[in-house]
């Protein structure tokens, strides 16, 4: 499910019919589905600009769930997703906040900036996280981390 939402997403290849088929089926399986795929879920959906919001509410519940298991890449997709999708769920973000902020310095500069455009768009303070990205990002920034490889 996560796949083919993301190749059709990622192509920018319109295919609404099969985008609510596939937030039907990802809705009853949330549950059911590994970090990295709720995250891909959603940016799918996010992505492809198609609303689903009941699958958004089944991605943050499972992602509350099982958000120990989270790394820094599923943290920031599904925090930009969320934020894109201009889906409201409070809760995802503290537990988002609460898990990534141990784990900033295995986020890269993109991911750090991400992290924080997301948690800005959706208007969540979060000044423990954003006070770890500062200091984080500040010596990559000077690092030249910034620059395509």
């Amino acid at each position: 499910l996560a796949n083919t939402a993301w190749a059709f997403a990622k192509l920018g290849h319109p295919a609404p019919r099969l985008l609510s088929a596939v937030a039907v089926a990802a809705t009853r399986r949330a549950g059911e589905l590994k970090p990295q795929e709720l995250a891909s879920t959603a940016w799918s959906f996010a992505a492809a600009n198609h609303s689903a919001p009941l699958l958004f509410d089944a991605i943050a519940q499972a992602a509350v769930l099982r958000v120990d298991q989270f790394g820094p890449r599923s943290i920031a997709l599904t925090a930009w997703a969320f934020s894109r999708a201009s889906h409201a769920s409070p809760a995802l973000f503290d537990a988002l906040a609460a898990r990534a902020t141990p784990l900033l310095d295995e986020f890269d500069a993109q991911g750090l900036a991400n992290l924080a455009w997301s948690f800005a768009a959706a208007g969540r303070p979060a000044t423990a996280l954003f006070d770890g990205i500062a200091a984080a990002a500040g010596p990559r920034l000077a690092a030249g981390e910034d620059k395509p490889p």
